[in-house]
């Protein structure tokens, strides 16, 4: 690649972009992860990006700001493990100081490009804001309303979760990824040899993860980073453009 990318040479080797370079020195991409268990969800408290970033990563096994609603995930996930069983969850990405106007709004829209994650291994769905629970919202209750406050947009609410008709709105950008359970588990289990076409049971007796929705979210976390980056570039480039 060093001999046969020009984009390669023109801004690493010539040093236009070096490891300790940041682009995104004011926004804050931060991902925690959420288990699919009502129970532990009632129970721990509501907390705010600042709250999240002060905790950021102080759990040792699950990017969890709660310390005793990650334990209990992990003892879950150890019962359920104990049975031979594998559990999923969800993992949030919320990116906070995002500027207005980021995204297009038909083929490259940002929220579409998020979705993307989709092709992260073990992620089944991807939602943006309130996401599935619109289907039980009138529109009156999903809609953002807006208000003037000191010469400044302000939103009511944020169901759209940061990105309206393909473009960031300056919220809160919210994204949530759905973790399938692991596949292999020590429980029988029904397939067919390959060899004979007869209907077996097979059991891993490998090692194995109780659950894989901790190792999702720096992907999720990076992969959300590099679309933001993306857009962020090219969102500079047009208003250079509109100024010439």
């Amino acid at each position: 690649r060093r001999d046969l990318d020009p984009f390669y040479q023109e801004i690493y080797v010539k040093n236009r972009i070096t490891p300790e370079m940041r682009f995104l020195e004011k926004i804050k991409i931060l991902a925690e992860v959420e288990q699919q268990i009502d129970a532990i969800r009632a129970k721990a408290p509501k907390l705010t990006a600042a709250q999240i970033h002060d905790k950021y990563g102080v759990h040792p096994i699950l990017n969890c700001p709660d310390n005793d609603a990650a334990q209990t995930m992990v003892d879950e996930c150890n019962r359920i493990a104990a049975t031979g069983d594998s559990a999923g969850g969800v993992v949030e990405v919320v990116v906070t100081g995002v500027p207005t106007g980021l995204g297009e709004p038909v083929f490259y829209k940002l929220d579409a490009e998020l979705g993307r994650m989709l092709g992260i291994g073990a992620v089944k769905g991807v939602e943006v804001g309130a996401g599935f629970a619109v289907k039980d919202m009138t529109g009156s209750q999903n809609n953002d309303q807006m208000r003037a406050e000191k010469g400044k947009v302000v939103f009511q609410s944020n169901n759209a979760g940061g990105i309206t008709g393909g473009l960031s709105t300056g919220q809160p950008i919210i994204v949530r990824l759905t973790v399938k359970p692991t596949s292999t588990i020590d429980k029988p289990q029904k397939t067919i040899d390959k060899y004979t076409l007869e209907n077996k049971e097979l059991a891993a007796i490998t090692r194995r993860d109780a659950t894989i929705v901790g190792r999702i979210w720096p992907v999720a976390e990076n992969y959300t980073a590099l679309v933001i980056l993306d857009h962020l570039i090219a969102h500079y480039g047009y208003q250079t453009l509109k100024d010439k």
